[in-house]
């Protein structure tokens, strides 16, 4: 090579492509069911590949914006796939107006209210779901789902997707839906030849991924006695927004008057509000709560969880019951903050405790008519008591410092340090809002 070119030193380098590379890379193809043996297909389940090792390059975030849209009060689509580093447009095609707002893990936004033929946009920035809402309308409700790279995809009504165009390496296929449980799973991509360039097609299972759920046993810890309880009470509310305003300008379908008003909750009556404390220092063992049950039953064919939501402490007795003939296995999926399963024959029941805190979204794929979800269980901290229909609590405290937290699942969670001591009766209101989310310009 000495004394050639530049031109000739980059040709020699592989600066221009031989014919060779253009087989070099392959589409990942597949099905993704419930389980094996069950032939379930699964949609709307986001399937992505993360490279390990020296993998090949990847291609860049695409350029480009997306598009969420808000149609007839819904979100469209309402799971979204955006590449990390890529925005997204939220358009209000409603003849009303429209707000879009998360408190994820993954973004914190809050976009404002904004009326007809306006768009406002997020970038997305980490990885993740980003569970979305409109503060105007409480039923409004989607999902954009943030992936490492462009190589994902979306199954379709058949369970299948096709990844194309992957270069060669060593990946971990990943999935992600809002109801059956995440897979992981290794794979190698071979370079395709001219001669073989037929796509890696692979089958996913997702429901043999969750652990047996954890057996309840009773803390060891003797619990502070009864004479020496502080009792801490209050309401939680939820803080009004600027109430949305819809116009018949256009027509549709709220143009039966010239401005409707909507309010996105009854502020006064919130449903399924947790409020727990946590000790900040050292503290007596709570006394042990009585079992929190979640039974299956069958109404008219179909499958129910009674109740639909229920609240324990983390690691405290959570009861599932099955009151149905038939054998039910239940899962928890989703965005919960720990994946389990709990196998239930005929009239048994059976008392797990969940590790971690959290929502818990559970689901029942086998029953007949269950739906998406069959319940949701909230794991607090080791103090903790649904606000009754009016938004009051009462908790009952060893002496001492706590953090206590008012939860609800649509609105953030507002914490407060308070000290309590032997006996004493304490008053602590919260006033939950998405005003505590910066507004996105």
């Amino acid at each position: 090579m000495r004394g050639a070119s530049p031109f000739l030193v980059l040709l020699a380098l592989g600066a221009r492509p031989s014919p060779a590379a253009a087989f070099q890379y392959r589409d990942v193809a597949g099905k993704v069911v419930w389980r094996a043996d069950s032939g379930k297909s699964v949609s709307q389940v986001v399937v992505y590949l993360m490279p390990q090792g020296q993998a090949a390059q990847i291609p860049p975030p695409p350029a480009g914006h997306l598009q969420v849209r808000q149609k007839n009060a819904r979100f469209d689509p309402p799971l979204l796939v955006v590449v990390k580093g890529q925005a997204v447009d939220f358009v209000n095609d409603d003849n009303m107006d429209h707000n879009v707002f998360s408190f994820s893990a993954a973004k914190k936004f809050d976009l404002g209210v904004y009326p007809k033929g306006e768009s406002k946009a997020v970038v997305f920035d980490k990885e993740g779901p980003v569970l979305t809402f409109c503060s105007v309308h409480e039923w409004m409700n989607g999902v954009i789902y943030v992936v490492p790279n462009p190589l994902y995809a979306l199954t379709d009504s058949r369970g299948e997707f096709k990844i194309p165009r992957v270069p060669p390496g060593k990946y971990v296929l990943k999935t992600w839906s809002a109801s059956p449980l995440p897979v992981s799973k290794q794979l190698e991509v071979k370079p395709a030849t001219a001669t073989d360039d037929k796509p890696l097609y692979l089958e996913v299972s997702m429901g043999e991924a969750a652990e047996p759920a954890r057996p309840y046993r009773a803390p060891a810890a003797a619990p502070a006695p009864a004479a020496e309880l502080a009792v801490l009470s209050g309401r939680v509310r939820a803080e009004p927004f600027v109430e949305g305003k819809a116009s018949a300008a256009a027509g549709g379908a709220y143009s039966s008057r010239a401005t409707l008003y909507i309010k996105k909750f009854d502020y006064e009556h919130l449903a399924n509000v947790v409020v727990y404390a946590e000790p900040a220092g050292p503290a007596p063992a709570p006394a042990e709560a009585g079992p929190v049950s979640v039974a299956v039953e069958m109404s008219r064919g179909e499958a129910r969880a009674r109740p639909s939501f229920a609240a324990v402490s983390t690691g405290g007795p959570l009861v599932f019951e099955n009151r149905s003939p038939k054998p039910v296995k239940l899962y928890s999926g989703g965005t919960s903050p720990a994946y389990f399963s709990v196998d239930l024959a005929p009239g048994e029941t059976k008392r797990v405790s969940l590790k971690a805190q959290g929502l818990y979204h559970v689901f029942c794929p086998d029953c007949a008519g269950s739906g998406d979800e069959m319940a949701k269980v909230f794991a607090a901290g080791p103090y903790f008591a649904e606000a009754g229909a009016g938004g009051d609590y009462a908790l009952k405290l060893p002496p001492g410092r706590y953090k206590v937290t008012a939860w609800h699942e649509r609105l953030p969670v507002r914490t407060e340090t308070v000290d309590v001591g032997a006996g004493e009766k304490k008053k602590l209101d919260f006033v939950l809002s998405v005003k505590q989310i910066p507004v996105t310009p």
